[in-house]
């Protein structure tokens, strides 16, 4: 069985900036995503498995108007 990374928000900011998550690094498609803050999506990208979820207290809001995430899969989700 694969275990999926859970990745939290640590603070706003975008995406991409591995300070805006803990543990440090990039979410990836795959990982399981909580977002708590305000977070920036400045990438686009597929999700095939894993999970996006936004909570209460997050947000997350593209960049541009161009930004996608994809989803494609049974395994995918976006709360």
């Amino acid at each position: 069985m694969l275990i999926q990374p859970l990745i939290t928000s640590a603070s706003n900011g975008n995406w991409m900036n591995f300070m805006t998550w803990s543990p440090f690094g990039v979410p990836i498609p795959g990982d399981i995503v909580i977002i708590n803050h305000a977070v920036v999506l400045d990438t686009s990208f597929a999700y095939s498995v894993g999970s996006i979820t936004v909570n209460a207290s997050g947000s997350l809001i593209q960049n541009s108007p161009v930004r996608d995430i994809m989803l494609n899969g049974v395994n995918a989700s976006f709360l």
